[in-house]
């Protein structure tokens, strides 16, 4: 088994007051989460490794309001979840657009009328990032899935909050399987 330095980052969209906490639209379907320190949060890790694996473990809401989605369409309560403000390696090409974006999508969710959420990942959906800063705003989008749109409900998405697991990847140290040839 290999040994690998984990640390965990807990978010809860409720923590964010609004000013230096963090921010919130209308219908919380998105937030910031403002100043968050990565050397604080992954501790010794910070200087041992240049990039990380950010690994989504769960997800749980409170209850939805028995309001939301109600428009019998269902296209406000499936949506996937897009995530910025860290520089993500490799995940974040887009595919419509031909370019790269600066988010990664981290889940998708389905959420039922009158029920908490709880969604569990074992760290299956991974994002690589690079730090290039100790303080970072972590940014929650939700996209309607029908149509990759912002959810226009005038009803308030719930609390949610997110269990990631970071994860040092070690620096190359060369290439252990000898030397290769050049032509």
């Amino acid at each position: 088994m290999n040994n690998c330095q984990t640390a965990r980052l807990v978010l809860k969209s409720s923590d964010i007051q609004s000013g230096t906490d963090g921010t919130f639209n209308t219908n919380y379907s998105q937030y910031t989460f403002n100043n968050i320190n990565l050397r604080t949060v992954l501790g010794d890790m910070y200087d041992k490794y240049d990039t990380f694996n950010l690994c989504l473990n769960s997800i749980y809401s409170n209850p939805c309001s028995p309001a939301l989605g109600s428009d019998g369409s269902g296209n406000d309560l499936t949506l996937y979840i897009e995530l910025s403000g860290l520089p993500f390696i490799n995940q974040t090409y887009d595919i419509y657009n031909k370019c790269n974006n600066d988010s990664t999508t981290i889940a998708s969710v389905n959420f039922v009328r009158n029920s908490p959420l709880t969604q569990l990942y074992y760290n299956s959906s991974c994002n690589t990032f690079s730090k290039n800063q100790e303080l970072v705003n972590l940014t929650f989008n939700y996209y309607r899935i029908k149509d990759d749109l912002i959810p226009s409900s005038s009803v308030n998405y719930p609390f949610m909050i997110y269990v990631f697991d970071i994860i040092g990847i070690p620096r190359d140290e060369g290439n252990k399987n000898g030397k290769r040839l050049v032509l």
